[in-house]
This record gives structure tokens, sequence and C-alpha cells, in this order.
């Protein structure tokens, strides 16, 4: 399993950015790495804190091979956490959580798959569900796209949405 935090302590009832902005703009923060022994290429959980950005559509985090011929994402887009599989450039599932990203707090989506199986949760409502076939992938990449990121968690196995919070690193 893999748990990556963005965690922020600092005195004071307003929270700053992450890193020093002093009289500039910086890029969202960014995590890439090699897939380890950690993945399984069969099945999978992600699980992510965010809050919702103000644009279209972007990754909250993908496992993909550099391309976006072959990838697992778990997104944002039009106000509902989404989940996208892409084998050899052919969309397998691309499903939207039946309900929205609540604005200025922060929402919890979940995505879990295996072969011809697959569905994306948001804030503890109904599942979007779908399937096809998972992609080889070897990079994971979390960010980027913008800066509402609280905490991931991968699980080399599938999980029912109940079973997230008592995972090892959640709260």
């Amino acid at each position: 399993a893999v748990d990556v935090d963005f965690n922020q302590f600092e005195a004071g009832d307003v929270a700053s950015s992450r890193m020093a902005t002093t009289g500039a703009a910086r890029a969202a923060d960014f995590l890439s790495d090699s897939l380890g022994t950690w993945y399984n290429a069969a099945q999978g959980t992600l699980y992510a804190e965010t809050i919702g950005p103000g644009v279209a559509t972007v990754c909250m985090a993908t496992f993909s091979d550099g391309t976006s011929n072959n990838r697992i994402g778990l997104t944002y887009g039009a106000g509902a956490a989404g989940f996208a599989v892409v084998t050899g450039g052919a969309v397998q599932t691309n499903i939207a959580s039946p309900n929205a990203f609540n604005a200025g707090v922060v929402n919890k989506s979940v995505a879990v798959w295996k072969a011809s199986d697959s569905a994306v949760w948001l804030n503890n409502g109904n599942a979007g569900t779908g399937g096809g076939t998972i992609p080889t992938v070897n990079i994971f990449n979390v960010g980027g796209f913008f800066d509402g990121i609280v905490d991931y968690f991968f699980t080399p196995k599938t999980v029912e949405y109940s079973e997230v919070e008592v995972l090892p690193g959640n709260k």
C-alpha cells in the first residue's frame, strides 16, 4: 500500500501555501514515481481526499505508461469524481459518481478496479460502475493540476467504500 499525505501544520487560523511563494506564482504540488512491488496489476483501490478545483476536468491521480493510451485515473470533472480506464488508446470505462463535489471542503473519492469491473464513489454516495480491460502501467502520478490535495491512499486490492475509512493511514 502507498499513502501520500500533504499535511500542513502551522500556527494561526488561516493556512498559507505549502511552499514559499513570496512574490511569485508556483505550479501545483506534483508527485511522480515508478511503480514498485506494492502495485498489483490485476486490481486496486485508490482513495483521495481533495478540495475540488474550479476547472473543467483534471486527474487527481493516475497510473500510466507515460502516455494517455494506457492509464487508470481518478478524476474531477463536471463537479463530480470520475474514473477512467484506457487500454491501447481505447476507453474501457469512463464513469462518474452520481453525486457532486462540495465546494470549499474536503471531499472523499474512492475508485476500485479489477478485470471487467470498476466503480467510483464520492462522499459515501452511490457508486458509478463500469468495466473493461486493465492496461499495463509503470508510473504513478499524484496532483500537479490544482492545490487542493489533502491525502491519497492506494491499496493493491479491491475494497468497499465502507472499508476505506479503516485502511491504514486514513482517519
